[in-house]
This record gives C-alpha cells, sequence and structure tokens, in this order.
C-alpha cells in the first residue's frame, strides 16, 4: 500500500513500533538504519536489477523503499534518504509502501490487509 494514503499519524506510530523514531519522534541514524533494513533483489544482475529495501516484521509491520540505484550502497543511502523525507511527510519525491502481510514474491506493491479505515485519508 501506497504510504501517500495513509494518515501521517499512522505511518509515524508505525515507524516508532519499529524503533525508527526515538521518544521525540527523530530518525535514527543511518547505521542504525542499515543494519535494520535488508536488500531484495529482481531481475538479472547488472544496472537493470531491480531493489526494495526492507524495513521491519514482513507480517506486522513492514517498510519498502523502492529505490533506483544499483549498487547496494547507494541503495541503502537511497532508502535512508527517503525514510527522512517519509519522517518529514514528503511523499512527492519517494516510492515506498507500508505492508503487513509478507515479503512481496514480485516486484510489486506491499499488501496491507485490515487497516482501518480511520488511519486511511
Amino acid at each position: 500500500m501506497d504510504v501517500s494514503v495513509l494518515k501521517m499519524s499512522f505511518i509515524l506510530v508505525k515507524l516508532k513500533e519499529l524503533n525508527l523514531l526515538d521518544n521525540d519522534l527523530n530518525p535514527v541514524s543511518y547505521s542504525v538504519f542499515k543494519n535494520r533494513a535488508s536488500i531484495q533483489k529482481f531481475g538479472n544482475q547488472g544496472r537493470d536489477q531491480l531493489k526494495i529495501v526492507h524495513v521491519g516484521l514482513y507480517k506486522e509491520n513492514l517498510f519498502g523503499f523502492y529505490v533506483n540505484c544499483a549498487p547496494d550502497p547507494q541503495a541503502m543511502k537511497e532508502a535512508y534518504s527517503w525514510f527522512l523525507y517519509l519522517v518529514k511527510g514528503e511523499f512527492e519525491r519517494i516510492d515506498v509502501q507500508w505492508g503487513n502481510s509478507g515479503m512481496p514474491l514480485t516486484y510489486a506493491g506491499l499488501r496491507a490487509a485490515n487497516v482501518p479505515k480511520k488511519f486511511l485519508k
């Protein structure tokens, strides 16, 4: 589910549950983010390979950052910069999704099940 359809309060709660925000809602450092994230790759190796940087628990609370970089270190840095935009509520520049129905098997959107309407815009 694209994060732009979710209320900001819901997003912040979910990030806080993953300990990606401190008590004052400040984002964690890059090194902490990098240690909690994993990269899932789709397609052939090389520049055309698609990547998603996942942070969270697959069947409960998972954010997917659909980055546009080839090398893994650059992909992780881009995902972190998108995470910072996400915390600020700036959705125009980023492709971030949230889900609670497991890891996607294809390069498609994360699925969200049973999200109460009060958390949708």
